[in-house]
């Protein structure tokens, strides 16, 4: 998501004179300490508010262009009240927001000590802080988001419209290219004007750098400009299910270069050659491939349907990701077809997804993950009306939907939340049941108000023996009533009510005693639970590592690796198999590391970028297997070969020595890239973000501890998070840097082919290797003398 999406909407729109606020609402524009701009929204104070002993004194919404620390890379927007103890103590609360509206972590209390704020265990009092800052900020953020809603969807349209007239235009390319290359500026323009204020950015920019690429082709291909030559082998990122599409085997090339220098050559040994220079191999051929594909997949049923659907696009996009990358050549025309074909294939992806998902046939839904993002936003509310609640766990434990999605309306009437709609619809019972179990497993809150009784929907139901919806609870037992943090949120949401506001017949006090009661037998029963901290930060690096590992084009090329090496495996000697499957496999947790090591947020690259470089990995390591299997192949050829044999045989055996020291080279130098995995990118950041700090700040005085109103408040004197992390990243004594300097794998023995009586150097257990202990895989040498 983008991060900045409300902050840009914000500065884009709030001079205009459409953009009213909510009365009661004003919006200051501020600095932080760091020198990141944010947008303060001073809360009205409608009523007096206590919660437990602390009476509410002022709150605000913030919204930051740029993070302050670590969590804002995971928040969008938060919520800070300061309250007052009757003996005159500070209390500070945060509640951070996400994009979709929910909690990052749970409400964080601090108290003033000095002059400084420290956190305070509040874990009973979540439910009360977080309904408060949802019922503060609800106003505002329902108005920001509905201007969001409507930016979006202009610019949408319009992007929808230029994709419609590339569609007409691509009827006749050649005799409309110039009009075509203007439709493609405008649309990326549209994409990076949409990229700024939506919370979908990652796709929209990874769309419109294709455009970018695209557009860029077309033009050099105007002024006739030729791609730079450049040593690649035909299989680059193919692996071997396209060796059918190449004009000739790379075998066969090699040979012929061979004979022609063996011509010129005195002298009768293989000699060191120049390596070969060939041009990037076009993508004309595979795109062919993927229309044939595509065409003959129509006839399929559904489940099969999927799996070729999911090929399919997995297939076009790596063909994307090899044009942009500018590992292979396109023409306008090939660029036009993967246009076409991107549209068919997403559109069947779509359709056939939803068919599958209404027929509950999950098993094979989960094959088009590809095509979760575009399924429509009307699909939840379908899904709440019919009641479908194996549909519902799917869509919440795929993330497609939020288990915290709010305020939404069925037939003009609008729900709080999807426990809010169950407790209201006339569904019947055991439907309404079944979902509302679905949504207790997901940690959906029972502690909402329901505005008819005026009690949290726990108490309804708990006070109730026959209440329709009770069963719930028993059903989830481990949840709830056999949960002393159950009953002890529940009375602390119960102590908050004013009992004028609860409309059912029903002593409050008889009911906080029973829950203590219940607290007290659970206790003596059970030992105490403490659950895990949500307010500690969880690892940023894991988070971001698990999200590209994940990705739908990230996971089918790494189960593209996968099923390569296996079939690759037999050929390998069994002391290198475990070597050679640890040196395919792109190491997440490393990535974590290095990304944890970053303590400055503003240095940390954007998913996108960090998935740009994956795919960038995943291809060379397709590359890399394939230079493997040919080497492994061409020793079939030279096999028989010796002293004796003919001219033409001993000549095409040299052939085979000069392509296979193009292989070692071209093999080294990706076991470089997979060592050296990030690194370059986080550099690259890392110099980047300090030009523009250095750049657009310096002259401002950031330098200078500049505070922000809130920061006056607590006597903030370390400076600004950016230069902490910067010095204490790049110059803290005994530290070295964990970017600049990432330590190197320990330099380990080459892998060399059984038949050439190398010397085995893997004296460990085949099955205790570390990846540490891979750096290079030799290619097996078969010249003949």
């Amino acid at each position: 998501m983008s991060k900045k999406a409300l902050y840009n909407l914000i500065e884009m729109n709030y001079r205009t004179t459409h953009f009213v606020l909510p009365d009661g609402i004003r919006l200051i524009n501020k600095s932080h300490t760091s020198g990141a701009r944010y947008f303060l929204f001073e809360l009205p104070l409608a009523k007096k508010t206590r919660i437990d002993n602390l009476d509410l004194i002022s709150h605000h919404v913030s919204v930051y262009e740029s993070p302050a620390g670590k969590i804002d890379l995971k928040s969008q927007y938060h919520y800070t009240a300061f309250f007052e103890s009757a003996s005159g103590t500070e209390y500070r609360l945060h509640v951070y927001y996400d994009a979709e509206d929910g909690f990052v972590t749970s409400p964080m209390l601090s108290v003033l000590n000095g002059d400084k704020y420290e956190p305070v265990d509040s874990d009973d009092l979540d439910d009360l802080f977080a309904d408060l800052a949802t019922a503060a900020c609800s106003e505002l953020v329902t108005f920001l988001r509905g201007v969001q809603k409507s930016r979006v969807g202009d610019l949408q349209r319009q992007f929808d419209e230029l994709e419609n007239r590339l569609e007409y235009l691509s009827s006749e390319l050649v005799k409309n290219k110039k009009e075509y290359l203007e439709v493609i500026t405008s649309q990326i323009n549209v994409l990076h004007k949409l990229s700024k204020i939506s919370n979908k950015s990652a796709k929209i920019i990874t769309k419109m750098r294709w455009l970018t690429a695209s557009k860029e082709i077309m033009e050099a291909e105007d002024s006739h400009q030729k791609p730079a030559p450049v040593t690649v082998s035909p299989e680059i990122g193919q692996g071997r299910e396209n060796e059918h599409n190449k004009p000739s085997s790379s075998k066969e090339a090699y040979s012929g270069k061979a004979e022609k220098k063996s011509r010129s050559s005195k002298t009768k040994s293989v000699q060191a050659q120049p390596q070969q220079v060939r041009l990037k191999p076009a993508i004309s051929a595979d795109i062919e491939d993927l229309k044939l594909k595509l065409n003959s997949s129509e006839v399929l049923k559904d489940p099969e349907l999927a799996t070729e659907l999911r090929d399919l696009h997995g297939r076009l996009k790596e063909k994307e990701w090899q044009v942009e990358l500018k590992e292979r050549t396109a023409t306008a025309g090939d660029l036009n077809d993967l246009r076409i074909l991107a549209a068919r294939i997403e559109k069947a992806g779509v359709r056939v997804l939803q068919r599958l998902l209404m027929s509950s046939d999950f098993k094979h839904a989960e094959r088009l993950n590809s095509f979760y993002h575009l399924l429509p936003d009307e699909l939840l509310l379908a899904v709440l009306q019919m009641g479908r609640h194996e549909l519902l766990d799917f869509l919440l434990k795929n993330n497609i939907v939020p288990v915290h999605f709010k305020n939404f309306t069925i037939k003009n009437v609008v729900y709080s939340s999807m426990v809010d709609y169950f407790f209201k619809s006339t569904a019947p019972d055991e439907s309404r049941i079944a979902c509302l179990d679905v949504l207790i497993k997901h940690e959906a809150s029972l502690m909402g108000i329901d505005n008819k009784s005026g009690l949290p929907y726990a108490a309804l139901l708990l006070s109730q023996l026959k209440h329709p919806l009770r069963v719930v609870l028993e059903r989830n037992r481990e949840l709830t009533l056999n949960s002393v943090d159950f009953h002890n949120r529940m009375n602390q949401v119960l102590r908050s009510l004013n009992p004028s506001s609860v409309t059912i017949d029903i002593d409050l006090d008889e009911l906080i005693s029973n829950n203590k009661d219940s607290i007290t037998l659970l206790r003596k029963k059970i030992a105490p639970y403490k659950p895990h901290n949500k307010k500690l930060e969880s690892s940023l690096g894991q988070e971001l590592a698990l999200q590209i590992q994940t990705d739908p084009e990230i996971s089918y090329q790494a189960a593209r690796i996968r099923k390569e090496v296996a079939a690759l495996l037999p050929r390998i000697p069994p002391v290198n198999k475990n070597k050679l499957i640890l040196l395919t496999d792109l190491n997440f947790d490393l990535l974590a590391q290095k990304l944890n090591g970053i303590e400055a947020p503003e240095l940390i690259p954007p998913f996108e970028d960090l998935k740009r470089e994956t795919v960038k990995l995943q291809l060379v390591t397709l590359e890399y297997i394939a230079l493997l299997n040919e080497a492994y192949e061409q020793n079939v050829t030279v096999a028989a070969v010796n002293r004796f044999s003919s001219r033409k045989k001993i000549k095409e055996a040299n052939a085979v020595g000069i392509r296979r020291a193009e292989i070692q080279e071209r093999m080294s130098e990706i076991q470089s890239i997979i060592d050296d995995a990030y690194d370059e990118l986080l550099r690259e950041h890392v110099q980047n973000s300090l030009v523009k700090f250095f750049t657009e700040n310096l002259s401002a005085g950031i330098f200078k501890d500049i505070k922000s109103d809130e920061e006056e408040k607590v006597g903030v004197t370390e400076g600004s998070p950016l230069r902490q992390g910067l010095f204490s990243t790049f110059f803290a004594p005994g530290k070295n840097s964990v970017i600049l300097e990432f330590s190197a794998s320990p330099e380990l023995e080459d892998i060399e082919d059984s038949s050439n009586d190398a010397k085995d150097i893997s004296s460990e257990n085949e099955n205790g290797l570390d990846k540490d202990d891979v750096t290079d895989i030799s290619v097996p040498s078969c010249g003949v003398q």
